[in-house]
């Protein structure tokens, strides 16, 4: 996880110094007068994809780093994407650590989920969070495997390559979710896998 967010600081700092090298550009041709090639570069820019835009999903810089990560991650996997993060509070009284591992576990797992259906079949995820008098809510869906829809265990087993290393972020998602004396639902519904936490996180905490 802190390497995931270490390459969003990186991503931002690339972002920060072309626009610096652009603007720097742009006033050069302002004043030369050099209006062709400013009218040129302004339509280049206009155009590039530069690699490095970071979408914007909620004003709390900490979820805001981990959405842009993990959803660049399903996108990259052709996984579509979904959010409503909009009425997020710039920061909530709970832990860093714990809301860092608490989301990458839930979205992670999500991804694992979504990649499990055919590629012939839709993949996507929604991410839906809500903060509201202390309680923060955290939902999640996900295109489940039409074979692990019928499943009556909630909990698979994990496909990823190395399996000793994997498999715990259900754990951890229930240990940070009762620690802040929250309830876990994991459900299917027709062949969609939801997973919602809800916290009550103690404004004096």
């Amino acid at each position: 996880h802190l390497d995931m967010l270490m390459e969003y600081l990186n991503q931002t700092g690339k972002r920060n110094h072309e626009v610096k090298r652009n603007l720097g550009l742009l006033q050069h041709y302002h004043k030369q007068g050099d209006y062709i090639r400013l009218g040129e570069y302004l339509y280049e820019l206009h155009n590039q994809e530069l690699g490095i835009n970071l979408p914007f999903y909620t004003v709390n810089l900490l979820i805001n780093s981990i959405m842009a990560v993990q959803y660049k991650k399903a996108t990259d996997c052709g996984i579509r994407t979904e959010h409503n993060l909009l009425n997020l509070p710039s920061s909530l009284p709970m832990k860093d650590q714990d809301l860092c591992s608490l989301l990458n576990n839930l979205l992670d797992n999500a991804i694992e989920g979504a990649l499990r259906v055919p590629e012939e079949c839709p993949r996507w995820i929604l991410t839906n969070m809500e903060w509201q008098n202390g309680y923060l809510s955290i939902l999640i869906k996900n295109s489940a495997r039409e074979s692990d829809a019928g499943r009556k265990d909630m909990f698979l087993t994990t496909e990823k390559g190395n399996p000793m290393s994997h498999g715990y972020g259900m754990e951890i998602i229930r240990e940070i979710t009762e620690s802040y004396s929250g309830m876990e639902k994991v459900t299917w519904e027709d062949a969609v896998f939801v997973h919602q936490s809800v916290l009550f996180l103690d404004m004096n905490r």
